[in-house]
């Protein structure tokens, strides 16, 4: 179905595309200015060995071992040559991924145009990917490149697929099965890629013949190749986070995580880097009644998708791609993670946009007048927000008070209390440490990081003290009896070091 091709002062699919690129790049720059934080940039970089050199043994680590649980070796290629050549410059690093970012729009752009016969449509829905407030956490944290990278493959493969079924490429063909390798080289997240391929088939009407299955084999075996392999390493790797849920909670739990994506599309507002699980007897009524929400959602997407192939295609890739990031395995203490809606919203914008424009087409000139009106104040109130949250990712200390702004969790005041204590503000991190104590008495980081201030402080007795009930508190933790064996060196005590 071709849409109209409405876009004001009678703009080409050239200019569009470089709007695109323009806004995204003003939207997003603030982020080369930031620096690193202690949200995973430091066992990513910079406590990284494998990414200091570029000799042979430290490809080999790379490409032979796990990184928490998952295998992701082009991420390391990637920080071992900026190392290598800049050392560790943040602009560098920050640099690098808003370039896959505005090259990811670009392919945005392109797999639209192509899915939609409709530069417009492609124009709305790459902007919006490009500006989105939810889609910074991927730019502006370093240790995301793997979600960079990842993007740009599995968005490079479903282009090359499409240029291959309408050309007959053998070259497209093989250079989306290598892109799709290179992908789950990058992040095993792109599992959802061969039911999309079966997915642009069924938009384009192509006949269910042999190639029809066919040339899905090679995207299949990989996916299940590394899918089932990320499956297992991480389950056996110990980073999950244990959670003990009935089936209704689950089934709550995945319902209102996925409304939260949805609603987050529309209005991006109280953004954090963790969004906390909800605490036992005290449920959102959007938490309770999650699965009866969801199910609501479904038939009014069904409704409003009717006649609409487009529409639904789009539905259809945001549910498929968002499959993934939903908590099917807890890998974060966060019910939700902004950096699992960077695919999705592609399918859930053009979703939006297709009949929208199509509607325009028809419509009286009043309302595209109006369209255009209401569209440009989004996108301004969209980019300045976005922006907005470049600031947050400046430092650890920005992204943890933000963080508390909004839910007082004792990992913020904890992590916010490790940079200060990177600073040498000591004095500041304690207040933290003692909120984290307070809120979890359990929580042996809290403990460990209160003992290199009391160390600080030269109170070597509450020092030790902490150290032995943080080490008690998580004994298969190395690296804190590491930490605890250097305390009791410093007080002599060496043969319990």
């Amino acid at each position: 179905m071709a849409l109209s091709n409405y876009i004001p002062l009678g703009w080409n699919r050239k200019t569009a595309l470089l709007v695109v690129l323009a806004a995204s790049f003003l939207a997003l720059y603030p982020c080369l200015g930031n620096g690193f934080t202690n949200w995973d940039d430091g066992t990513y970089l910079l406590d990284n060995p494998w990414v200091l050199s570029l000799e042979s043994g430290n490809f080999v680590r790379i490409f032979s071992s796990l990184h928490q649980g998952l295998y992701k070796p082009l991420v390391f290629v990637t920080f071992a040559l900026e190392h290598y050549f800049f050392g560790f410059n943040p602009f560098v690093y920050h640099a690098v991924n808003l370039a896959f970012h505005l090259a990811n729009c670009a392919l945005v752009f392109l797999l639209v145009e192509r899915l939609s016969a409709s530069w417009s449509a492609a124009f709305v829905t790459a902007l919006l990917f490009g500006i989105h407030p939810m889609h910074v956490e991927s730019v502006a944290w370093v240790s995301e490149r793997k979600d960079m990278l990842y993007s740009f493959f599995f968005l490079l493969s479903a282009w090359l697929y499409l240029r291959y079924r309408d050309k007959g490429s053998a070259p497209a063909y093989w250079g989306a099965v290598a892109a799709y390798l290179l992908s789950l080289l990058s992040k095993p997240f792109g599992i959802a890629l061969p039911a999309l391929l079966f997915l642009f088939d069924w938009l384009q009407r192509r006949p269910v013949d042999k190639k029809f299955w066919t040339d899905k084999i090679p995207f299949m075996a990989l996916g299940i190749c590394f899918t089932g392999a990320a499956y297992f390493t991480v389950k056996l790797s110990g980073v999950l986070f244990s959670r003990q849920a009935s089936l209704l909670e689950k089934a709550q739990l995945l319902s209102y995580s996925f409304l939260f994506y949805v609603a987050k599309a529309f209005w991006p507002s109280g953004l954090s880097v963790i969004y906390p699980y909800p605490l036992k007897n005290a449920h959102p009524a959007s938490y309770t009644y999650g699965p009866l929400l969801l199910a609501a959602w479904f038939v009014a997407v069904a409704y409003l998708c009717r006649g609409r192939r487009l529409a639904l295609f789009g539905m259809l890739f945001f549910m498929l791609t968002l499959m993934p990031g939903l908590q099917w395995l807890p890998a974060a203490p966060s019910l939700a993670m902004d950096h699992y809606s960077y695919i999705p919203y592609i399918g859930l914008f053009m979703a939006v946009a297709v009949p929208v424009l199509d509607w325009l087409k028809a419509a009286a000139p009043f309302w595209p007048r109006v369209a255009a009106v209401v569209f440009s104040a989004a996108v301004l109130a969209l980019g300045f927000s976005a922006r907005g949250r470049c600031a947050v990712w400046q430092d650890g200390c920005a992204l943890w008070s933000d963080m508390l702004a909004k839910h007082q969790q004792p990992i913020a005041y904890v992590n916010r209390a490790a940079c200060l204590i990177e600073r040498g503000e000591h004095a500041a991190a304690l207040p933290d440490l003692e909120r984290a104590i307070e809120l979890n008495a359990d929580y042996h980081l809290a403990y460990s990081n209160r003992a290199l201030v009391f160390a600080a402080f030269g109170d070597q007795g509450k020092a030790l003290a902490d150290m032995r009930r943080s080490v008690a508190l998580a004994p298969k933790v190395g690296s804190l009896r590491f930490r605890l064996g250097m305390f009791l060196l410093e007080r002599g005590q060496a043969e319990e070091a």
